[in-house]
């Protein structure tokens, strides 16, 4: 996994958590004291934060670093952007649907 990689899968974890608890850039930027453009370019992979906001977000949003760092291959599996970007936007699903897909696939498997 290269830099370029690391910062966008670091940027799309920020970026799902924040819309998880359904905030705009502009209210976690506000919490954290950052311009949302900031926020914006860290979100998009563009920049790293640095330590100290990487702590103000993890404090801000209320969850631990592992949860902002769930993409990294500490079980030597690295992830990859699309897939990282599938399960997460595959867990914002309602969950009837979420039952559908599993189906499906279950179904796709058996042929």
């Amino acid at each position: 996994m290269n830099e370029n990689e690391l910062k966008t899968l670091l940027g799309l974890a920020i970026r799902a958590e924040r819309k998880r608890q359904k905030l705009t850039q502009e209210q976690l930027g506000g919490l954290i004291n950052l311009d949302f453009n900031n926020l914006s370019r860290i979100e998009k992979g563009k920049n790293f934060p640095s330590f100290e906001t990487f702590c103000k977000l993890v404090m801000a949003l209320h969850i631990s670093p592992n949860d902002l760092l769930s993409f990294m291959p500490f079980d030597g599996k690295e992830k990859s952007v699309p897939d990282f970007e599938f399960f997460n936007n595959f867990n914002t699903l309602p969950e009837n649907l979420k039952n559908n897909i599993k189906d499906l696939v279950n179904n796709l498997k058996r042929k």
